[in-house]
């Protein structure tokens, strides 16, 4: 259901400063971006697939 996939904006903070997300990730040709997406992305799936949630 969608609301299995909304994330609490608490949760988001939480989630940004234990990680460290909110340095600037160099590398790339684009824009810096402040956030390290890929590694948001790898700590979600491995949650899901270790948690189910």
């Amino acid at each position: 259901m969608i609301a299995d996939l909304l994330i609490s904006g608490p949760d988001v903070l939480r989630f940004e400063d234990e990680y460290d997300l909110l340095r600037r990730i160099g590398g790339g040709s684009g824009a810096l971006s402040p956030y390290d997406w890929e590694g948001m992305y790898v700590a979600m799936i491995q949650r899901i697939h270790e948690h189910g949630c």
